[in-house]
C-alpha cells in the first residue's frame, strides 16, 4: 500500500499542557512503553513550541523520513523532536524544546490511549493554544530543509 501522508496527518492528535506529578524520567518511560504498543507520545517544553502546526508538520516530516528510510533515529518520538526543534542531533533537540524537570509539559500524542496511559500522572490539563493557527513559511522551510540534509 502506498504511503499516504494526508491520511497520517488527519489523525486525531492530542496537544495538551499539564503539570506532571511524576519525575520526567517516568514520563519518558511511559512514552517508550507506548511506542512498543504503537502509540506515539512525546513531551515538549510548551514555551519552546510556537504553534500546533509546528508539531503536526514535525510529525509529518518524521513519518516521511521513516517511510523513505531516511530517518536518523530508530525512535519515532526522537525523530519528531528533532524536526520540531530544527536540529539534527537529538541531544540538541531535547535541550532546545524537550520537557524540563519540575515544569509544565506539552503532551503531543496521536491517540486517546496516550491520555489513558498518563492517567493520574498529570494535573491542570488544558488544550495547547499557542500561535495564530499558522506556522510561518520560514518554520516549515526549516523543517523541510532539515529533512533534505
Amino acid at each position: 500500500m502506498p504511503f499516504d501522508i494526508a491520511r497520517e496527518t488527519r489523525k486525531h492528535f492530542i496537544l495538551k499542557t499539564a503539570i506532571p506529578h511524576v519525575p520526567l524520567e517516568e514520563l519518558i518511560s511511559i512514552s517508550k512503553r507506548a511506542s512498543e504498543r504503537g502509540i506515539f507520545i512525546q513531551f515538549f517544553d510548551p514555551d519552546a513550541i510556537k504553534s500546533r502546526e509546528q508539531l503536526l508538520f514535525a510529525y509529518a516530516c518524521a513519518k516521511i523520513a521513516f517511510h523513505e528510510h531516511t530517518n536518523k533515529y530508530d525512535n519515532f518520538a526522537v525523530e519528531v523532536m528533532c524536526f520540531a526543534a530544527y536540529e539534527q542531533q537529538a541531544k540538541a533537540a531535547i535541550a532546545k524544546c524537550g520537557a524540563k524537570e519540575n515544569s509544565e509539559v506539552l503532551v503531543f500524542a496521536d491517540s486517546d490511549k496516550a491520555l489513558e496511559m498518563l492517567k493520574g500522572k498529570l494535573s491542570e490539563v488544558h488544550e495547547f493554544k499557542r500561535g495564530n493557527g499558522k506556522s510561518s513559511s520560514i518554520e516549515i522551510a526549516r523543517m523541510a530543509t532539515l529533512h533534505l540534509q
